[in-house]
């Protein structure tokens, strides 16, 4: 599914980059990850990527670039194409003050997802 690949039994790896960043994981069990600047504005797309309950989830301004990562991160986990970020990937909660948000890839399991904001970038990782 164009995700890395780890010439070893037993270590996933997970990759995102963009303007002056890359971020990798590197775990025991399957994992994602996606970084994006603080700065982004994601302001005009949420509507598409994010549904009306997800958007009543916090008021931090940074949650709708959270919740584009975690979206991101929750498709390459799930190792599939043509899944759609509003409707098949979903948040359920969002404690961006305690670095945690969880999400489904559609009606799967619920996903622990970490936040961390760093050097003004957001980052979400699936371990």
């Amino acid at each position: 599914a164009g995700a890395p690949v780890v010439d070893r039994d037993g270590v996933y790896v997970g990759v995102s980059h963009c303007r002056g960043r890359v971020a990798v994981c590197l775990s025991d069990v399957p994992c994602a990850v996606d970084i994006e600047p603080e700065t982004r504005d994601f302001s005009r797309a949420a509507p598409r990527y994010m549904s009306p309950s997800e958007l009543a989830l916090s008021g931090d301004p940074l949650l709708p670039a959270a919740v584009w990562c975690a979206k991101e991160a929750l498709y390459k986990y799930s190792g599939r194409r043509e899944l759609d970020f509003r409707k098949d990937l979903r948040i359920g909660s969002a404690d961006l003050a305690a670095g945690r948000l969880t999400g489904r890839i559609e009606n799967g399991e619920p996903v622990e997802l970490s936040v961390r904001r760093e050097d003004g970038f957001i980052l979400v990782c699936i371990l």
